[in-house]
């Protein structure tokens, strides 16, 4: 099996070509994910994850949400890598909370 580099994506939502999208978006950088869980609801393609430090919506989980399965696959695949390497993410903030989840449009992993 042929060894590749360390991943090092950014996978960017579009959030102004999103009907759902919000206003304005936050970068939360620094976190520790602690788990990562596919959840059981109509949107196929959300997930959660918890990571410290918390956030503003009371808690620490965090929703992911994508516009596709493929890119909700990649966003899912770069949070399970920083819960096996404990390598920071950094995420952006979409307003508001799903409940006490902080809402999540794009992922980004760094390699400490």
């Amino acid at each position: 099996m042929k060894r590749t580099a360390p991943l090092l994506v950014s996978v960017a939502l579009a959030a102004l070509a999103c009907d759902e999208a919000p206003e304005s978006l936050t970068t939360f950088s620094g976190l520790t994910v602690a788990s990562v869980y596919q959840v059981d609801t109509k949107d196929t393609t959300a997930f959660d994850f918890s990571a410290s430090p918390p956030h503003e919506c009371g808690g620490d989980l965090y929703r992911v949400y994508s516009r596709s399965a493929e890119a909700a696959a990649r966003k899912f695949a770069l949070v399970l890598k920083a819960l096996e390497t404990g390598w920071p993410l950094s995420v952006h903030l979409w307003e508001g909370c799903d409940h006490n989840r902080a809402k999540v449009g794009w992922v980004r992993l760094h390699r400490d």
